[in-house]
């Protein structure tokens, strides 16, 4: 994966690309995951993750602060980057009193769920798999489903088939 300096304050370097077909423009709601970190230090001070909650928010609208504004619109849907912004491009000289110092850069780990109506759908892996289609089923037939496989007959000897005739 690449970095990509957008401007002397701020990059996009990406973890797990996206679609590379679907990008955000001036005007989309977008819906994302996000963790943000202070450079200096790693401190967490904001996360939607923590609630499993996205952010909503209108692109290019001003909704943001400017890194995001500006190094968002790069992503494309489904990707999961970092964004390196410069305090300029953030909270400036100020910060915000009680989680961001004044002066501080950041950084965010996002990744873009949906552009308006449009959802990132990946392949989810064999284990996701199972684990979507064991959420579907009661835990108590679960249990019997694994129990049954192993059930011997009463004399310790495992039960025989009968034959049809």
């Amino acid at each position: 994966m690449g970095v990509e300096v957008l401007e002397p304050f701020m990059s996009v370097e990406t973890i797990t690309p996206g679609d590379g077909v679907h990008y955000p423009k001036a005007g989309d709601r977008l819906t994302m995951h996000y963790v943000g970190t202070l450079k200096s230090d790693g401190t967490k001070f904001d996360s939607s993750r923590d609630n499993n909650e996205p952010f909503r928010f209108v692109i290019g609208a001003g909704e943001v602060i400017e890194g995001w504004d500006v190094g968002v619109m790069k992503m494309s849907l489904g990707e999961k980057a970092i964004l390196h912004i410069t305090h300029d491009s953030a909270y400036g000289d100020d910060g915000v009193p009680g989680a961001i110092p004044p002066k501080a850069d950041l950084v965010f780990e996002v990744e873009l769920l949906a552009i308006g109506n449009r959802i990132f759908a990946r392949k989810l892996t064999a284990e996701e798999e199972q684990a979507r289609l064991d959420s579907f089923m009661p835990a108590h037939l679960l249990a019997g489903a694994s129990a049954a496989k192993k059930k011997k007959a009463p004399n310790g000897t495992k039960k025989k088939k009968k034959k049809k005739n």
